[in-house]
Protein backbone atom coordinates (compact mmCIF):
# COMPACT_ATOMS: atom_id res chain seq x y z
CA UNK A 1 0.00 0.00 0.00
CA UNK A 2 1.66 3.40 -0.96
CA UNK A 3 2.52 5.60 1.51
CA UNK A 4 1.20 9.75 1.08
CA UNK A 5 3.07 10.98 3.88
CA UNK A 6 5.36 14.11 3.60
CA UNK A 7 8.31 15.39 5.49
CA UNK A 8 8.46 14.74 9.42
CA UNK A 9 8.44 18.79 10.71
CA UNK A 10 7.92 19.01 14.20
CA UNK A 11 5.58 21.96 14.97
CA UNK A 12 4.81 21.96 18.51
CA UNK A 13 5.88 24.81 20.52
CA UNK A 14 4.75 27.09 23.13
CA UNK A 15 3.46 30.47 21.45
CA UNK A 16 0.66 31.74 23.50
CA UNK A 17 -1.65 33.17 20.99
CA UNK A 18 -2.50 36.71 21.02
CA UNK A 19 -4.68 39.03 19.02
CA UNK A 20 -2.50 41.64 16.75
CA UNK A 21 -3.59 44.62 19.78
CA UNK A 22 -2.22 42.05 22.24
CA UNK A 23 -5.50 41.78 23.89
CA UNK A 24 -5.90 38.15 26.05
CA UNK A 25 -6.66 35.53 23.60
CA UNK A 26 -10.34 34.43 23.09
CA UNK A 27 -11.23 30.82 24.99
CA UNK A 28 -12.48 29.14 22.49
CA UNK A 29 -9.98 30.23 20.19
CA UNK A 30 -7.04 28.23 23.02
CA UNK A 31 -9.30 25.61 23.45
CA UNK A 32 -8.94 24.68 19.38
CA UNK A 33 -5.75 25.02 19.32
CA UNK A 34 -4.65 22.96 21.83
CA UNK A 35 -6.48 20.29 20.33
CA UNK A 36 -4.61 20.96 17.22
CA UNK A 37 -1.97 20.32 19.01
CA UNK A 38 -2.71 17.59 20.57
CA UNK A 39 -3.53 16.52 16.79
CA UNK A 40 0.05 17.37 15.52
CA UNK A 41 1.49 15.21 18.76
CA UNK A 42 -0.68 12.01 17.55
CA UNK A 43 0.82 12.85 13.88
CA UNK A 44 4.27 13.10 15.14
CA UNK A 45 3.99 9.94 16.58
CA UNK A 46 2.73 8.10 13.62
CA UNK A 47 5.09 9.52 11.16
CA UNK A 48 8.13 8.65 13.29
CA UNK A 49 7.19 5.29 13.47
CA UNK A 50 6.58 5.03 10.25
CA UNK A 51 8.71 6.76 7.88
CA UNK A 52 12.28 6.99 7.16
CA UNK A 53 13.66 10.38 8.46
CA UNK A 54 13.84 12.60 5.68
CA UNK A 55 10.43 11.11 3.70
CA UNK A 56 9.38 13.33 1.17
CA UNK A 57 6.63 13.24 -1.06
CA UNK A 58 5.36 15.83 -3.39
CA UNK A 59 1.69 15.77 -3.03
CA UNK A 60 -0.15 18.98 -3.52
CA UNK A 61 -0.81 21.39 -0.24
CA UNK A 62 -3.89 23.54 0.67
CA UNK A 63 -4.06 26.08 3.95
CA UNK A 64 -6.73 25.47 6.08
CA UNK A 65 -7.26 28.79 7.45
CA UNK A 66 -9.05 29.51 11.04
CA UNK A 67 -9.84 32.69 12.64
CA UNK A 68 -11.83 34.35 14.85
CA UNK A 69 -14.66 36.43 13.57
CA UNK A 70 -15.15 38.56 16.49
CA UNK A 71 -18.24 40.58 14.66
CA UNK A 72 -20.31 37.09 15.65
CA UNK A 73 -17.66 35.20 17.95
CA UNK A 74 -17.30 32.14 15.46
CA UNK A 75 -14.09 30.08 14.60
CA UNK A 76 -14.36 30.52 10.65
CA UNK A 77 -12.94 29.17 7.68
CA UNK A 78 -11.09 31.30 4.99
CA UNK A 79 -12.30 29.78 2.07
CA UNK A 80 -12.09 30.73 -1.64
CA UNK A 81 -13.97 30.60 -4.96
CA UNK A 82 -11.82 29.20 -7.98
CA UNK A 83 -11.74 31.92 -10.63
CA UNK A 84 -13.97 30.80 -14.22
CA UNK A 85 -10.46 31.13 -15.87
CA UNK A 86 -8.69 28.54 -14.78
CA UNK A 87 -9.03 25.07 -16.45
CA UNK A 88 -9.22 22.48 -13.51
CA UNK A 89 -11.94 22.78 -11.17
CA UNK A 90 -13.07 25.88 -12.11
CA UNK A 91 -15.62 28.11 -10.38
CA UNK A 92 -15.32 25.65 -7.58
CA UNK A 93 -14.99 26.77 -3.68
CA UNK A 94 -11.61 25.35 -2.17
CA UNK A 95 -9.13 25.83 0.54
CA UNK A 96 -6.12 28.30 -0.54
CA UNK A 97 -3.15 25.72 -1.93
CA UNK A 98 -1.69 24.20 -5.21
CA UNK A 99 0.83 22.13 -6.36
CA UNK A 100 4.15 21.42 -4.94
CA UNK A 101 6.94 23.35 -6.73
CA UNK A 102 10.73 21.93 -6.53
CA UNK A 103 11.41 24.99 -3.58
CA UNK A 104 9.49 23.75 -1.36
CA UNK A 105 10.51 21.66 1.38
CA UNK A 106 7.22 20.45 2.43
CA UNK A 107 3.75 20.71 2.88
CA UNK A 108 3.60 23.94 4.65
CA UNK A 109 5.74 25.60 2.67
CA UNK A 110 3.54 24.33 -0.65
CA UNK A 111 0.35 25.34 1.35
CA UNK A 112 1.83 28.84 1.88
CA UNK A 113 3.28 29.83 -1.12
CA UNK A 114 -0.25 29.33 -2.60
CA UNK A 115 -2.04 31.05 -0.21
CA UNK A 116 0.65 33.91 -0.92
CA UNK A 117 0.20 33.71 -4.76
CA UNK A 118 -3.59 33.03 -4.62
CA UNK A 119 -5.07 35.91 -1.75
CA UNK A 120 -1.81 37.71 -0.63
CA UNK A 121 -1.39 35.84 2.54
CA UNK A 122 1.67 36.45 3.83
CA UNK A 123 3.58 33.44 5.72
CA UNK A 124 4.00 35.65 8.98
CA UNK A 125 0.40 35.91 9.51
CA UNK A 126 -0.41 31.91 9.98
CA UNK A 127 0.46 29.75 12.81
CA UNK A 128 0.86 26.61 11.38
CA UNK A 129 -0.11 24.17 14.07
CA UNK A 130 -0.69 20.54 12.14
CA UNK A 131 -0.83 18.33 9.10
CA UNK A 132 -4.01 16.55 8.38
CA UNK A 133 -3.40 12.57 6.52
CA UNK A 134 -3.35 13.31 2.66
CA UNK A 135 -6.99 13.35 1.51
CA UNK A 136 -7.94 11.75 -2.33
CA UNK A 137 -9.62 14.14 -4.77
CA UNK A 138 -12.60 12.89 -6.62
CA UNK A 139 -9.61 12.41 -9.12
CA UNK A 140 -7.29 10.30 -7.09
CA UNK A 141 -4.93 13.01 -6.33
CA UNK A 142 -3.64 13.28 -2.51
CA UNK A 143 -3.46 16.19 -1.24
CA UNK A 144 -1.92 17.45 1.97
CA UNK A 145 -3.80 20.29 4.45
CA UNK A 146 -1.92 22.48 6.34
CA UNK A 147 -3.43 23.62 9.47
CA UNK A 148 -2.97 27.22 11.16
CA UNK A 149 -4.41 29.99 12.63
CA UNK A 150 -4.58 33.47 10.23
CA UNK A 151 -4.02 36.70 12.22
CA UNK A 152 -8.07 38.40 12.26
CA UNK A 153 -6.62 41.86 10.63
CA UNK A 154 -5.97 40.17 7.50
CA UNK A 155 -7.21 41.07 4.58
CA UNK A 156 -7.11 38.95 0.90
CA UNK A 157 -6.18 40.39 -1.85
CA UNK A 158 -6.98 37.72 -4.87
CA UNK A 159 -5.12 37.24 -7.78
CA UNK A 160 -8.12 37.53 -9.95
CA UNK A 161 -6.66 35.10 -12.34
CA UNK A 162 -7.17 32.66 -9.98
CA UNK A 163 -9.65 33.71 -7.54
CA UNK A 164 -12.92 35.18 -7.96
CA UNK A 165 -13.78 35.56 -4.39
CA UNK A 166 -12.82 35.12 -0.95
CA UNK A 167 -15.24 34.16 2.25
CA UNK A 168 -15.19 33.23 5.64
CA UNK A 169 -17.62 30.52 6.98
CA UNK A 170 -18.40 29.30 10.86
CA UNK A 171 -16.75 26.06 11.00
CA UNK A 172 -19.36 25.08 13.52
CA UNK A 173 -21.50 24.38 10.68
CA UNK A 174 -19.21 21.93 8.84
CA UNK A 175 -20.81 19.20 11.42
CA UNK A 176 -24.41 20.52 11.14
CA UNK A 177 -27.01 19.62 9.29
CA UNK A 178 -28.74 22.85 8.34
CA UNK A 179 -27.21 23.18 5.45
CA UNK A 180 -25.64 19.48 4.77
CA UNK A 181 -26.65 16.80 1.91
CA UNK A 182 -24.73 13.72 1.25
CA UNK A 183 -24.29 11.68 -2.37
CA UNK A 184 -23.20 8.06 -1.32
CA UNK A 185 -20.44 7.42 -4.53
CA UNK A 186 -18.00 4.62 -5.90
CA UNK A 187 -14.45 4.89 -5.23
CA UNK A 188 -11.53 2.94 -6.09
CA UNK A 189 -13.45 0.36 -5.12
CA UNK A 190 -15.14 1.38 -2.52
CA UNK A 191 -18.55 3.11 -1.19
CA UNK A 192 -18.03 6.96 0.27
CA UNK A 193 -20.37 9.67 0.73
CA UNK A 194 -19.70 13.18 -0.79
CA UNK A 195 -20.60 16.08 1.42
CA UNK A 196 -21.87 19.24 0.58
CA UNK A 197 -23.12 22.59 2.01
CA UNK A 198 -25.11 25.22 0.79
CA UNK A 199 -24.05 27.57 2.28
CA UNK A 200 -24.63 32.05 2.06
CA UNK A 201 -21.82 33.91 3.28
CA UNK A 202 -23.25 36.36 6.15
CA UNK A 203 -21.45 39.28 5.42
CA UNK A 204 -22.42 39.55 1.47
CA UNK A 205 -25.27 37.18 0.94
CA UNK A 206 -23.61 35.64 -1.81
CA UNK A 207 -24.32 32.10 -2.02
CA UNK A 208 -21.29 29.40 -1.90
CA UNK A 209 -21.55 25.09 -2.99
CA UNK A 210 -19.02 24.18 -0.11
CA UNK A 211 -18.32 20.08 -1.73
CA UNK A 212 -16.63 17.28 -2.30
CA UNK A 213 -12.58 17.57 -0.98
CA UNK A 214 -13.12 20.84 0.34
CA UNK A 215 -15.69 20.05 2.38
CA UNK A 216 -14.28 16.13 3.41
CA UNK A 217 -11.53 18.29 4.54
CA UNK A 218 -13.22 20.70 6.98
CA UNK A 219 -15.56 18.63 8.34
CA UNK A 220 -12.09 16.61 9.72
CA UNK A 221 -10.80 19.70 10.63
CA UNK A 222 -14.06 21.06 12.66
CA UNK A 223 -14.00 17.53 14.45
CA UNK A 224 -10.94 18.00 15.74
CA UNK A 225 -11.64 21.92 16.86
CA UNK A 226 -14.88 21.28 18.45
CA UNK A 227 -14.04 17.64 19.33
CA UNK A 228 -17.20 15.74 18.21
CA UNK A 229 -18.50 14.15 15.56
CA UNK A 230 -20.46 15.65 12.83
CA UNK A 231 -24.53 15.04 13.07
CA UNK A 232 -24.48 13.38 10.10
CA UNK A 233 -22.71 10.39 8.50
CA UNK A 234 -19.51 10.89 7.71
CA UNK A 235 -15.89 9.50 7.25
CA UNK A 236 -13.28 11.83 9.36
CA UNK A 237 -9.38 11.33 8.24
CA UNK A 238 -6.96 12.51 10.71
CA UNK A 239 -4.24 11.01 13.24
CA UNK A 240 -6.19 11.02 16.01
CA UNK A 241 -8.56 8.10 15.49
CA UNK A 242 -10.92 9.03 18.89
CA UNK A 243 -12.94 11.35 16.69
CA UNK A 244 -13.67 8.79 13.73
CA UNK A 245 -17.57 8.93 13.08
CA UNK A 246 -18.53 5.42 13.34
CA UNK A 247 -21.68 5.35 11.39
CA UNK A 248 -19.39 6.31 8.41
CA UNK A 249 -18.69 2.79 7.31
CA UNK A 250 -21.12 1.91 4.52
Amino acid sequence: CKRHFIQIVPRLHSRTMQSSSSAPAWEPLLEARERLLEHERARLAVASAQLPSGAVTKNPAVLVGLFHNAADDEISVLLTLRSTKLKRHSGEVSCPGGRYDEDDRHAVDTALRESREEIGLQSHMVDVITELPPHPTRGGTFVTPVVGFIQPNFSPVPQRDEVEAVFRMPLRLLLETSIHSSTEIDFKGGKFLMHSFDYADGDTGRKFLVWGFTAQVCITVASIVFNRQPAFTAHVWHYGGNFANPRAKL
